[in-house]
Parts: C-alpha cells; sequence; structure tokens
C-alpha cells in the first residue's frame, strides 16, 4: 500500500520493550519511495517506540512520517523544525492512534542544486536549531552559537574555482552532441549561469548545450561558469568530427 517500511527511506521496526531513536540534520530528496519515515513498535503490551527528528528537510514525498500501531505498542514521532516541500501528508496514521508532535514545522522551497547542497536563496539557511551537530555532510563546520541550517548541508559561499566540460571527443557531422559544464568543487556556491562559445544550438545559459557542426574536423567549445563570488576561467573541449559515411552494396557480374 505504499506504507510499509519497504516503501519508506527510514523504516523502523521496535524490536524491544522500549526502544529510542534521534535523527539530526537529515536531507532525503527525490526519492522514488513514498514515505520518509515509517514507524511500527513491537507487539507486546507496554512496548513503546519513540522516534526524534531535529532540522529535517524532505523534498518530494506522499507522506513525511507515517507510523502504525497494532493491537498492542505505542509509536510515537516527534520531530521540530522540520522543512518540508511538495510533501503531500506530513503525518500519516497507518493503523491504531500513533502519537506525533510537531514542533515549528517548516514549508518553502529548499533550492537544492544537483548535488543537493543549498543555494544561495534556500529557505533551509538559518531556519535551523542547534542540535550539537557540528560539521554538515561535507565536514564543513556549522556555527556553534547558530543560527544553523535545516538539512544535512550548511550553506556556506564558496566561490567556484574551476569548471569542466564533459562530452564526446569524437563523432559525425550534422550530428547533435550534448555536453555537459561541471563546477568544481561540488559545494560551489550557485546559482551558475554558463556561458557557451561558439553559441549552442541550445543550452545558452544553463550547465547542459547542444552543438550540431556542418563541416568536418577539429572544432573547440569553450565554456565558463559565474556566481555572485566570480567566474572561472575558460574551459576548452574538443570534438573531432568525420564525415557520414555510406557504403553501397556492389554486384559484380562476370
Amino acid at each position: 500500500d505504499g506504507n510499509g517500511d519497504a516503501d519508506a527511506v527510514i523504516g523502523i521496526d521496535g524490536g524491544f520493550t522500549s526502544m529510542e531513536v534521534s535523527f539530526a540534520h537529515v536531507t532525503a530528496a527525490d526519492n522514488r519511495t513514498p514515505t520518509f519515515l515509517h514507524a511500527a513498535p513491537a507487539g507486546d503490551a507496554g512496548d513503546l517506540l519513540t522516534v526524534s527528528l531535529t532540522n529535517t528537510l524532505l523534498v518530494s514525498f506522499t507522506h513525511a512520517f507515517a507510523a502504525v500501531e497494532g493491537t498492542y505498542g505505542d509509536a510515537t514521532i516527534y520531530h521540530r523544525n522540520t522543512l518540508t516541500h511538495n510533501v503531500a501528508n506530513l503525518h500519516q496514521a497507518i493503523a491504531g492512534s500513533p502519537v506525533f508532535h510537531a514542533q515549528n514545522p517548516l514549508t518553502g522551497d529548499p533550492k537544492l542544486n544537483r548535488t543537493y547542497h543549498l543555494e544561495a536563496d534556500s529557505t533551509a539557511i538559518n531556519a535551523g536549531v542547534l542540535t550539537g551537530v557540528l560539521h554538515d555532510i561535507d565536514g564543513q563546520p556549522r556555527p556553534p552559537a547558530g543560527p544553523v541550517d535545516v538539512g544535512a548541508d550548511e550553506y556556506v559561499a564558496v566561490a567556484p574555482p574551476s569548471v569542466a566540460i564533459l562530452g564526446p571527443t569524437t563523432g559525425l557531422v550534422r550530428r547533435t552532441y550534448t555536453f555537459v559544464a561541471a563546477v568544481s568543487p561540488v559545494t560551489a556556491t550557485g546559482p551558475f549561469t554558463y556561458i557557451w562559445s561558439p553559441t549552442p544550438n541550445a543550452g545558452q545559459g544553463s550547465d547542459q548545450a547542444t552543438y550540431a557542426w556542418p563541416s568536418q574536423g577539429a572544432k573547440t567549445l569553450t565554456v565558463t561558469a559565474a556566481s555572485t563570488l566570480g567566474t572561472t576561467p575558460p574551459a576548452s573541449h574538443v570534438i573531432t568530427l568525420e564525415l557520414n559515411k555510406v557504403y553501397l552494396p556492389v554486384v559484380m557480374k562476370e
């Protein structure tokens, strides 16, 4: 039914009389499973399962927090400063009467980039509370006195020192090829504007550009990546094109 442990990013089955689980600074986004957290206590009388979460960032889920209780066993989910975006249901009681406590729930676009880091205008920035977690997923320090960001990433303005072009190095005339600009490091602060030269058939301004050339030979393209913190030196890439070769059958008659 889309609500079991197998359909959740995190599934917790209480295996003890009293079980407590805590999470801090979790980011979960664009996952194929419909539920972020599914909790189910053990089935004996008096069994307790308590889950606590702080500064959680969730994007694109049907259910943020789901819980199920059988004839016996109690489930409680506490969460504080949870930021959701494109999440249909914050709480889902599948069976029984699980208890949900939401303190300061937040909504808004976290502006995650392709590597799930925060962009400069993210609503997650400075929206968290202190948890004692001193570093983010990249090892960057979190302000010890706050404010801190919601989710796994702590936004730190980092200028993009370099950019590279990924794409084919050989091809055929009049075929369309796609090239990707990759900024380094991945923690560099966006958003970025990409300027390709020569002007591509499509994709000017974005990190993906398409080209097609009418003639053979070596073709060079360049790109720069610019943010409010600076512009990278241009990166170059060469693709060598050949004419399309058509082979016709030959019939020889003596």
